[in-house]
């Protein structure tokens, strides 16, 4: 049912829906078992934007509105027909931080849950508690309903709709435009009942990992040993810090003698579930950190240690360079290949035992200087946490060839297992005062005092760094035994020109499958009688053409069509632009991807301090401040350091940078 945004229409609507119950989250709320859902289309300007449309859908009724007051009203109508001074209703936006920054200035908030500035999860004003159901489910609303049971509205396609046309409160609509709005309200409802099958909105995560975090806290918290192993393994601020500072992700680069040629006949593996696996393989530090004045490897202690190498040096040019410049607290005399150290008279860096292994494969160097040693105990994640892993791969083993909306749960979770891990335990908040964002820093100690005191924590920070580090370290075992060959590398991807030592990946899954049977939890799910494992190199098969311009900065061919992967750029609308200006030929320094094929956009922020009336083209209208977005190009290109090392590379060697 859809309903103009009236008074008199608002009231017979709601009628329908009096009698809902209610639910209680603990310490927080009583909540309405309904929920609504809320979103706006705006016209952009050159400096500010308007409201001219927007969609509320409540239960099976869809209200439809063009001015904020109507919006006002609605609100009205539900917090004194459900006395939402007692309770509270939920309202759910796919991109929370883009409405409150237009409605932020029409209401009294009070909490709210931000991750960064301008950037809400939830907010709660009157009885309402807006909500941000993109964080919830980190996909597209056009993908969300793609993946839902229950949803009949899928969102419209926006190529139709003409987002630059200039549209006010009065301008008129045609049908389609009401559609898309209907839809997107409609759609989203549609889609989040699904999730609400098992869950309350009392007890239904904010986040997306949320839900592998609740899940992993009640294996963890189910043995009071785990609770007592996180407190006897808590930092201190200073370990704090050298953890934070040296915390790293995967491992992405491209070989600089390889960087802007087209190669032919290449392969590419890639390493089956990398960070599942090593949280149920490898060993972690499972003892308090305690300061040494000596390092020895392999001595069955995880070591984190503050570093200074002296006249440090890329091997060669076959060697991927491994130490980025931003974990080096000190530089001098450096020189770098797209932000990885090659040179350098000095360096100070943050490693752990696994990365120094890596350095010595890669490196050469006079003198290595201990300032700091810290070491731990290696040891085996607790055993409910690795069942936890292990039966969120033998549910995705056990949906793939079936109901794709449950097996597109399960996935999601899966790809939250380690942001969980690496997530930082003393991130600053954000609080929206007097119409200002102000970033709280409470301090470290007082933020690590009030994690370990959580009864809800259950993760050692220091678990993630090895997660990522081990990681790391595999992805390195098949490089050192091919140099020359790997050109390119993203945390569990290997690119390589033919001609390498293929029995490497052969002989690295047959120790992984022999070593499965040795642990208590297996590194493998059944299907159909069968081991699927995780942790092994799959092949994923050769490119005919492939180049790269540096890490996240790639394009190929495969079968005959032409893939982009760029950091930033749409993967879907560029390859039309590049199959025009000559296909991966033009994948060059200078192209330029013009909008649309660019899918990139800009935002400016028009802020203001209260709501006021906007006169406009002779009309006049409630607004407040509001986001302007508008298309932008996007140029590939290399910063001039990074040009001239490859120019000076390909013509003289590495021997020309020193």
């Amino acid at each position: 049912m859809h309903v103009e945004a009236g008074a008199v229409e608002i009231h017979e609507a709601i009628k329908v829906y009096k009698d809902f119950t209610t639910c209680k989250k603990k310490k927080r709320a009583v909540y309405l078992n309904e929920f609504m859902t809320f979103d706006i289309e705006t016209t952009s300007l050159e400096d500010r934007g308007f409201m001219y449309l927007w969609g509320a859908c409540l239960g099976e009724t869809v209200f439809i509105g063009r001015k904020w007051e109507q919006f006002f009203t609605l609100l009205k109508v539900v917090r004194e027909y459900y006395n939402l001074s007692e309770k509270r209703m939920v309202i759910y936006c796919h991109n929370l931080p883009f409405e409150f920054q237009f409605m932020r200035n029409f209401f009294q908030w009070g909490d709210i849950f931000a991750i960064d500035e301008r950037k809400p999860v939830t907010a709660v004003t009157g009885g309402f508690e807006f909500r941000c159901s993109y964080k919830l489910t980190n996909m597209s609303l056009a993908k969300f309903c793609e993946q839902s049971k229950s949803c009949v509205h899928y969102k419209k396609d926006g190529e139709e709709y003409d987002y630059k046309k200039i549209r006010y409160f009065d301008t008129p609509l045609n049908d389609y435009e009401y559609l898309y709005q209907y839809c997107d309200v409609k759609g989203l409802h549609e889609s989040l009942e699904d999730l609400l099958i098992d869950d309350t909105l009392a007890t239904i995560p904010i986040t997306s990992t949320g839900y592998v975090r609740r899940d992993a806290r009640k294996a963890m918290l189910s043995n009071p040993d785990n609770k007592l192993l996180i407190e006897n393994t808590q930092l201190n601020e200073f370990l704090y810090m050298l953890m934070r500072t040296g915390r790293r992700g995967g491992d992405t680069h491209g070989l600089m003698c390889f960087v802007d040629e087209i190669l032919s006949m290449v392969d590419s593996w890639d390493l089956k579930s990398s960070y599942p696996y090593v949280m149920l393989t490898k060993k972690f530090p499972m003892s308090p950190f305690i300061e040494t004045t000596s390092y020895h490897p392999d001595d069955g202690r995880a070591y984190l240690m503050e570093i200074e190498y002296t006249n440090i040096k890329l091997k060669s040019p076959k060697h991927m360079p491994y130490i980025p410049a931003s974990k080096c607290v000190v530089k001098e005399k450096w020189k770098n290949d797209n932000g990885r150290i090659l040179t350098a008279k000095r360096i100070r860096t943050i490693v752990t035992d696994l990365d120094v292994k890596i350095i010595d494969d890669v490196y050469d160097y006079d003198e290595i200087l201990y300032i700091h040693i810290y070491s731990s105990q290696y040891g085996m994640l607790p055993v409910e946490f690795r069942k936890c892993v292990a039966e969120y791969f033998q549910k995705k083993t056990d949906l793939e060839d079936g109901d794709p909306y449950f097996y597109g749960k399960i996935k999601n979770k899966i790809n939250a297992l380690f942001g969980m891990m690496l997530t930082d335990i003393c991130q600053k908040s954000w609080e929206y005062q007097n119409s200002k964002w102000i970033e709280r820093d409470d301090g470290v100690r007082t933020l690590l005092d009030r994690y370990y005191k959580s009864s809800n924590s259950f993760l050692a920070y220091q678990w993630g760094l090895w997660v990522t580090a081990h990681a790391r370290y595999r992805l390195h075992e098949p490089t050192k035994k091919n140099l020359g060959y790997l050109f390119y590398s993203d945390t569990d991807s290997w690119k390589a020109r033919q001609g390498y030592d293929r029995s490497v990946f052969e002989e690295i899954n047959r120790r992984v499958i022999e070593e499965a049977e040795t642990f208590d939890v297996k590194p493998y799910s059944m299907k159909n009688g069968k081991k699927v494992y995780l942790g092994v190199w799959k092949y994923e098969g050769c490119y005919s053409k492939f180049k790269t311009m540096g890490a996240k900065k790639y394009c190929y061919e495969e079968d005959g069509k032409l893939h982009v992967t760029v950091a930033g750029l749409s993967k879907k609308k560029s390859i039309p632009w590049l199959e025009q200006k000559g296909g991966i030929e033009a994948f060059k320094d200078g192209l330029v991807f013009p909008p649309p094929y660019s899918g990139r956009t800009f935002s400016v922020y028009h802020d203001v301090e209260e709501p006021y009336i906007e006169e406009h083209g002779g009309r006049k209208f409630l607004t407040g401040s509001s986001i302007a977005i508008h298309d932008t190009t996007y140029k590939l290109g290399k910063t001039g350091e990074y040009d001239t090392l490859l120019n000076a590379v390909k013509k003289y060697g590495l021997t020309n940078i020193d």
